[in-house]
């Protein structure tokens, strides 16, 4: 059975691109359903949908790192676009709370 040269990497873009996508629905059908909800429902509600996905790419980056998969420099970005990412989103939920 053969396997793909960038399995990690694929992971890793697949959850930005899955947290980005959250975004986008998230601000622009679903924004006066969240606002309805409590402070604290709408604080656990962004962290899961945009702080867990680029954790998760993040570890399959470092994952893929470790284990010498070739794609190294997909690899870095992977890990780096997914690590500003989910820091800035948890700076957001630190911040405005």
């Amino acid at each position: 059975m053969r396997t793909s040269r960038y399995k990690y990497a694929v992971v890793s873009f697949s959850a930005l691109g899955l947290a980005v996508l959250m975004l986008l629905v998230g601000t622009l059908a679903f924004d006066s359903t969240l606002s309805g909800l409590s402070l604290t429902a709408q604080r656990w509600v962004t962290f899961f949908a945009l702080v867990v996905p680029p954790i998760i790419g993040g570890a399959a980056a470092v994952i893929g790192l470790v284990s010498k998969e070739r794609s190294k420099l997909l690899l870095a970005l992977g890990l780096v676009l997914n690590s500003a990412f989910g820091l800035f989103f948890v700076g957001v939920l630190l911040i405005a709370g």
